[in-house]
């Protein structure tokens, strides 16, 4: 008995790593581990103890087949029952109401324990110290799996329904207690052994979500179960049920269920894009020109934080794809909205009146469609603003910041393979730098769920509204909804948390543009009335699992478990399948209207470089960060895009970056580049300093009729003329020796010493000609990284402003002239197949 428990606990455990909540990624080894030791323990457990003392190979043989039925079943439950809550766990954390218990229970233990609307105050011999109750503290993973694997031993197990229903009572009443017990427990351990105040509890706090403290502070629970008989394995229901599971009626029946499961999801789930209305998009700057304008567009004489902490390139890059105007001057007003398709509200300074709410509300009733795009903290009282018109559809901008729960720095977005909202299926991934988190109302559909976040509480007392954005017994910690999507009436709205992505620094560095073009394209539809495909899916559905059950009704419980687990599983995915055929043929993002002029900067193991984010720490040296080079396109009207050598091709890239190449890249991808480069495309190749040629040469090797055009020279100012490079200079040697310090992520050490930083430097650019492309080289690529140029979004000195002219006249060179979209587009009609 003591082993079939701890086996639960093992295999419900897996899922702390199989269903990531406080990690990025899934923990796929350790999670796998812990369900075969699981699933081993079980195993063990179902043979007679005769036959393992005398080792009787045929009893042993025998039961081994039930007990992994026995796990097959509990896992498929598992798997349903994490996804079927993961939407409600991510939207409603807090668990305040439970706070009276916990304080009653703490009362009667003698804990020095306060209560306070809702929350729990521990009083210490030095402070008062609050803890907010919710699901990530309390458990989410280990509570909802272990009570699925109790349900289905007891459904198994028991000897008639009384039995069962005593045995499930006295199982959940248990674990409630247990699960209880456990937070009061964990919080005390807290106070006693760490500092709740500290700058840094992501470690203390692993008592609460780490998988190993969790899984360990559940095994009492396991042995406690064991001891209280609650659990059992009966093998002789589990063979009759699977034998009757393969009947044929039993296995058609089935196939009832999954179809109807498949029809019900579908049914719930389905996103037809409705009517294409004519593409005119507003962006309103009359309310929010302080903060994050969209104007005016970047170009070459734009530096500092007015030009870079801005829209202005997603504005051009949606403009080769709708019709886009940006308004400064006049607030909202029906003229304003009328023939508009989108209407675009981000990062609110001035409050709506309630005219324009109204008038806002009006449209969307009529068919508009609603774009808001708020930020952390109610900075500005954005958050305040955006609220008082998104609470008209359910929608609500948190007044918090959210970075990564595991790092502390900035949170990311993968859409999920499965049943993933149109507007995000199949999007690259999406990196955040410090939103708000949002909550909705019923009817409300969640377009990204992210998971491993922190949601900080704003801080009035700061200037910056943050918190400390780290851990803590007051935060909330976990899955949090960062966009949203609703239907009202015959217009669409989406809801955005985050709006430092769409500044030029960063637009280009994700899928944070594709996201945004998919955006545009939901709310450029009217909705159609799916009520009739609706009714026909749901009256399906209802008369598939109606006839399924009828049949399986007669059936035993185990083989009514074995039906509805595998017919559960397959329904499931099999609708995920479904609905991504659908969306995936029914949403089509408009094709540009003229060519998109994209430039490519290879990013691959080869290449040693980084682009880390323009604002908060960055872990790469300063020679190897170029996110001040990576916006240099932007300039000349030309997008940027990280890709590899194997999707480099003339038609799609105007231009392609390969910084800092090294010996190691593969023949494959230089023969691509030089294809490319032969079929008129442009290379621009910066050498790492004291690095050999050896790429421009096997590159070269592989062309034919290659020729020099031209071999220039030049002498950059010494960083002793400017007082910030050089600061930054020193820091970085400083910091090179440091054994301590975490390296970039893919560069080598700095070659250069501090003292070779401060003399003049020499740089030659070098072009050759290859059939009808070019090859462009520059002999020193630390010259144009943050060691020379500064953070993107800093104005520069007098000699990087050299640098930067230097820089644009190569890439002058390389780009040609782009003809930019204007700023009073045509409107043009997308139609949606």
């Amino acid at each position: 008995m003591m082993c079939f428990c701890v086996g639960i606990a093992l295999l419900s455990a897996a899922w702390l790593c199989l269903f990531p909540i406080f990690v990025p990624q899934a923990l796929w080894g350790l999670g796998l581990a812990f369900a075969v030791a699981g699933v081993a323990l079980i195993a063990w457990s179902s043979i007679p103890v005769a036959g393992r003392q005398r080792r009787q190979w045929p009893e042993i043989i025998r039961a081994i087949p039930p007990a992994l039925g026995f796990c097959g079943i509990v896992l498929a439950w598992q798997f349903l029952a994490l996804h079927s809550l993961r939407s409600l766990a991510a939207n409603h954390h807090d668990l305040r109401a439970l706070s009276p218990l916990l304080w009653g229970t703490a009362r009667l233990f003698g804990l020095p324990m306060t209560l306070d609307d809702g929350v729990l105050f521990f009083e210490t011999e030095e402070d008062v110290l609050p803890f907010v109750t919710n699901w990530e503290k309390v458990g989410f993973v280990m509570p909802v799996t272990l009570l699925a694997a109790m349900t289905i031993a007891t459904m198994l197990s028991a000897r008639g329904w009384k039995d069962g229903l005593l045995r499930g009572i006295g199982g959940i009443a248990l674990l409630i207690v247990y699960t209880l017990m456990r937070y009061l427990i964990l919080c005390g351990l807290l106070i006693e052994f760490g500092d709740p105040k500290g700058t840094d509890e992501h470690e203390r706090l692993q008592l609460f979500t780490g998988v190993w403290p969790t899984l360990l502070s559940h095994l009492p629970f396991a042995l406690l179960a064991a001891r209280l008989r609650l659990v059992s394995l009966n093998l002789a229901a589990l063979e009759l049920g699977a034998k009757a599971f393969l009947q044929k009626p039993r296995l058609l029946a089935s196939a009832g269920v999954s179809l109807a499961i498949v029809f019900g999801l579908v049914a719930i789930r389905l996103e037809l894009p409705g009517s294409a209305k004519n593409g005119r998009v507003l962006v309103d700057d009359f309310h929010s020109g302080f903060w994050e304008p969209s104007v005016p567009a970047l170009d070459t004489n734009g530096f500092g934080s007015q030009h870079l902490y801005n829209g202005s390139s997603l504005v051009e890059w949606l403009r080769y794809h709708y019709s886009v105007e940006v308004n400064t001057a006049s607030p909202i007003t029906e003229d304003l909205l009328r023939n508009l398709a989108v209407l675009v509200l981000k990062t609110p300074t001035k409050r709506f009146t309630s005219e324009e709410i109204a008038i806002v509300v009006s449209f969307l009733r009529e068919g508009g469609g609603l774009l808001l795009i708020g930020d952390h903290t109610n900075l500005l009282g954005m958050g305040s603003f955006l609220n008082e018109l998104a609470g008209r559809f359910g929608i609500q901008f948190q007044l918090d910041g959210s970075n990564a729960y595991s790092s502390g720095y900035f949170s990311s977005f993968e859409a999920p393979w499965l049943l993933a909202h149109p507007i995000v299926d199949g999007l690259p991934k999406v990196r955040f730098l410090t939103s708000c988190t949002l909550r909705y109302d019923p009817g409300v559909d969640p377009v990204m769920i992210a998971q491993d976040v922190i949601s900080d509480p704003v801080d009035y007392s700061k200037p910056s509204f943050f918190g400390k954005l780290n851990p803590s017994p007051r935060n909330g910690f976990g899955l949090y909804p960062l966009a949203v999507a609703l239907r009202f009436g015959q217009g669409r709205v989406v809801a955005f948390a985050e709006s430092t992505t769409m500044s030029n620094f960063a637009l280009f560095q994700d899928g944070t543009a594709s996201f945004f073009l998919r955006v545009l394209t939901y709310l450029n539809h009217t909705n159609r009335n799916l009520a009739l495909v609706r009714w026909g899916l749901g009256t399906a559905a209802f008369g598939f699992i109606g006839l399924a059950l009828w049949q399986l009704g007669r059936a035993r419980r185990a083989a009514l478990l074995f039906a509805v687990s595998i017919a559960g599983v397959a329904g499931y995915l099999a609708a995920g399948v479904t609905l991504k055929i659908l969306n995936s043929a029914a949403w089509t993002t408009p094709a540009s209207v003229r060519p998109l002029p994209c430039v490519a900067y290879l990013a691959a193991p080869g290449f040693n470089y980084d682009i880390p984010p323009a604002i908060g720490p960055s872990f790469v040296p300063e020679a190897y960060s170029f996110d001040g080079l990576f916006v240099v396109p932007q300039r000349f009207g030309a997008f940027p895009a990280l890709t590899t050598a194997s999707g480099v091709s003339s038609s799609r890239y105007r231009a392609v970056l390969a910084i800092n190449p090294t010996d190691a890249i593969p023949a494959s991808d230089l023969h691509r580049l030089a294809d490319y480069v032969s079929a008129g495309g442009r290379l621009l190749v910066l050498q790492e300093p004291g690095r050999s040629e050896t790429f421009v040469t096997n590159l070269l090797a592989r062309t034919r009729n290659f020729r020099l055009l031209f071999e220039r020279t030049f002498t950059l100012p010494s960083l002793i003329t400017n007082a910030a490079a050089i600061s930054n200079a020193l820091a970085m040697s400083n910091s090179m020796t440091n054994s301590n310090t975490v390296g970039p992520t893919n560069a080598a050490p700095l070659p250069a010493t501090v003292v070779e930083a401060l003399k003049p430097r020499p740089l030659s650019w070098t072009a050759w000609s290859v059939q009808s492309g070019t090859v462009h080289v520059l002999s020193d690529s630390t010259l144009f990284s943050r060691a020379w140029m500064g953070n993107v979004m800093a104005e520069p000195s007098e000699p990087q402003r050299r640098v930067y002219e230097l820089l644009f006249a190569v890439f002058r060179e390389l780009l040609g002239t782009i003809e930019r979209p204007p700023s009073k587009p045509e409107a043009a009609t997308h139609s949606t197949p």
